[in-house]
C-alpha cells in the first residue's frame, strides 16, 4: 500500500515549486540529488525527466500535466521543450502573458480548475491538449489554485481558508467521489501545492511537515 516519502531538494522542503506528477512521468528540475530523485521515483513508481523551464528550477510552477499532455510555460527553451516531447505526450506552450501556469491551474485527468483571470486563450490550449473541461475558481479566495491545493484520484488537500462555496465547485469539477480536506504542509504553509508532490501510486512530502499534516495528507490522498 502506499505510504508517504518524506524528502527535500537541496535541504528545500517546497517540492511542489520544483516538480509536478503523472502516474507515468515525474517532471523534475534539474540538479535535484541523486539519492532525492531515486526515492521520489520509487516512491511514485514512475520515470523522471529532469529540466530546466527557460533556464530555471521552478519546474512545478511553470507547468501542468495530466495522463494526456503537458502546457508549459512560453519561457521554454527549444531543447527543454524537445526533453518534455520525449515523454510521448502531447505538449503545448502557454500562448497568454502567465509565465506561471502551474500556480494557476489545478488539473487532473477529469477536469481542470483555473485562475478567474487566466486569457481565453490559454484556458483553450489546455482544454485542447489536456482533453479535459476547464471551469475558473479559486481556492482559499485565491487564483493560485495550483499551490492553493493538491490533487490526485483519491483526492484534494486544499488550503485552510476554503469556503463551502469553492468545496461545492470542486465536488461539481473533479467529482463527489473525491475526499476534499484542508490542510498545511511544512509546519503551517497553506499553499499546499508548494509541498508536495502526488499521483496515485504515491505522495512525496515536504519533510518539515508535522504530524498532524502528515495525518491529514495520508487521509485525503492515500487509499
Amino acid at each position: 500500500m502506499s505510504r508517504i516519502t518524506l524528502l527535500n531538494f537541496h535541504k528545500n522542503p517546497f517540492l511542489g515549486i520544483f516538480g509536478k506528477a503523472n502516474d507515468d512521468w515525474l517532471i523534475l528540475a534539474r540538479g535535484v540529488p541523486r539519492e532525492a530523485i531515486k526515492r521520489a521515483k520509487e516512491a511514485l513508481d514512475v520515470d523522471v525527466v529532469e529540466v530546466t523551464i527557460g533556464g530555471t528550477s521552478l519546474v512545478g510552477s511553470l507547468l501542468v500535466l495530466n495522463s494526456r499532455g503537458i502546457v508549459v510555460s512560453n519561457i521554454v527553451y527549444d531543447d527543454e521543450l524537445k526533453l518534455l516531447e520525449d515523454t510521448g505526450l502531447e505538449v503545448a506552450i502557454v500562448p497568454g502573458k502567465e509565465n506561471a501556469i502551474g500556480n494557476v491551474a489545478l488539473v487532473d485527468d477529469k477536469a481542470a480548475l483555473v485562475d478567474p483571470e487566466l486569457d481565453d486563450e490559454t484556458v483553450e490550449v489546455l482544454n485542447d491538449v489536456l482533453k479535459v473541461k476547464v471551469y475558473r475558481g479559486t481556492i482559499g479566495d485565491s487564483g493560485l489554485v495550483g499551490m492553493s491545493a493538491v490533487i490526485n484520484k483519491y483526492g484534494i488537500l486544499c488550503h485552510p481558508d476554503l469556503s463551502d462555496d469553492e468545496e461545492k465547485l470542486l465536488k461539481e469539477v473533479f467529482g463527489e467521489e473525491r475526499e476534499i480536506n484542508i490542510g498545511t504542509v511544512n509546519r503551517g504553509t497553506p499553499f499546499v501545492g508548494s509541498g508536495i508532490i502526488t499521483n496515485s501510486k504515491g505522495v512525496i512530502v515536504g519533510d518539515k511537515s508535522t504530524g498532524v499534516e502528515l495525518m491529514r495528507i495520508e487521509s485525503t490522498l492515500l487509499p
